[in-house]
């Protein structure tokens, strides 16, 4: 927590989307609206949890991000036990020790950022499904999307997961013999065992979660909550570099005028064409082993987003404890992987350090190395997913452990 601000030209410790962050809640303490800060593109919600920071200490949004790593830990650690009560690998204690003493993952933390927060919520919804909890779980799921709208992503894995295996649905389903007859007989059939009670339950409590809390701010904040708070991560390019792919084609964009190039702004929303289309692929394929579906999405949408920044990768560190029981690749290859991931991402740190600190002209050099970022990225998806041991997380109604 000790913040290293010394030195001219010294890169500091804090994050500078702390200093926003702090100022926002400042706004909010006095009663006025956080957009009035500029570049806050954040939910309300956030800037209130650290209106402390303006009249107890200005690290009072650090201590409270630590704490959000805390509770992750706790919450992988009742995951995993849950899970792993007849498995002879990877301990409950050990799958906690990849999250705590991850220098990463502690680092962002206690820079100022509030990625845990959103950790902590995305490990609560698989928590309180793992429990049958949907009610409460769809709450907790609408609240993260509102507060970040990335794990929207997820909808589909958790819609498909409440199956026949998922807790209380068979029981609610009509038994064969019940089942209606006749023409379209069939179709019914099938739409009363995809829409169960369950599903829709989940839907529409999330559903009415998220639109009350958006609808909410909209009413009290206006215009500018929808544009920065909620619209912009939609819209949202970066033609500063950053490890997306993409950064370099925007910012040969944004040259062409002030308002960017027609390609350029095409650019931005035919990335979500991949982005899209290898998300359902990965639900359809693994929604039945919810926790790592959720691991391998998270991955490669953060691998093709349009930004893709260092504190990207703490929303799927969360959830590679989880599913680090069911490897079979051993620690040579796992190794193996985590070396070539980041000697990938120090290559395009050289890079960068050259652009932005030596001031040296290196935007084709930057790109490159996002590219073979990119590269790597896939790389590390295609070996996670093969040497990944498949295992459904309900069975006939019930919690299924590992073998």
């Amino acid at each position: 927590m000790v913040d290293a601000e010394v030195g001219d030209g010294t890169p500091k410790y804090t994050d500078v989307d702390y200093y926003v962050y702090s100022e926002a809640a400042s706004l909010v303490g006095k009663g006025r609206s956080p957009f009035l800060r500029d570049t806050y593109r954040y939910s309300p919600l956030l800037a209130m949890l650290l209106v402390p920071n303006e009249w107890l200490h200005m690290s009072w949004g650090k201590w409270l991000f630590v704490g959000g790593d805390g509770i992750v830990a706790v919450l992988i650690y009742w995951i995993t036990s849950e899970r792993s009560r007849k498995k002879a690998g990877l301990s409950a204690t050990t799958c906690v020790a990849l999250w705590l003493y991850n220098p990463f993952t502690a680092s962002i933390s206690t820079r100022g950022s509030c990625e845990s927060i959103t950790c902590a919520m995305v490990l609560g919804v698989i928590w309180m499904l793992m429990k049958g909890q949907v009610f409460l779980a769809a709450l907790l799921y609408g609240l993260v999307v509102h507060l970040r709208i990335y794990p929207i992503i997820y909808s589909l894995a958790i819609l498909l997961v409440m199956d026949e295996d998922f807790p209380g649905v068979q029981a609610s389903l009509p038994q064969d013999g019940k089942e209606e007859a006749g023409g379209g007989s069939l179709w019914r059939q099938l739409a009363v065992r995809f829409l169960n009670r369950q599903r829709m339950v989940f839907s529409v409590v999330s559903a009415t979660t998220f639109f009350l809390l958006t609808g909410t701010f909209y009413y009290k904040y206006g215009r500018s909550y929808l544009l920065d708070g909620l619209l912009y991560h939609l819209t949202r390019s970066d033609h500063r570099h950053n490890f997306s792919s993409y950064f370099y084609p925007i910012y040969l964009g944004m040259a062409d005028s002030a308002q960017g190039s027609v390609a350029s702004i095409l650019l931005r929303w035919v990335a979500f064409v991949p982005q899209f289309m290898i998300q359902v692929t990965l639900a359809l394929t693994f929604a039945k082993d919810l926790p790592f579906c959720m691991f391998i999405s998270t991955f490669a949408f953060v691998a093709l987003n349009k930004v893709c920044t260092a504190q990207y990768f703490v929303w799927f560190f969360c959830l590679l404890p989880l599913v680090s029981q069911q490897w079979t690749l051993g620690w040579q290859k796992a190794i193996q992987v985590f070396v070539v991931w980041t000697a990938a991402q120090l290559h395009w740190l050289w890079w960068a350090y050259n652009l932005e600190f030596l001031g040296r002209s290196m935007y084709v050099q930057v790109w490159l190395g996002s590219l073979l970022f990119l590269a790597a990225n896939a790389w590390a998806i295609t070996q996670c997913i093969r040497f990944h041991a498949f295992q459904p997380l309900f069975r006939g109604g019930r919690l299924l452990s590992l073998p």
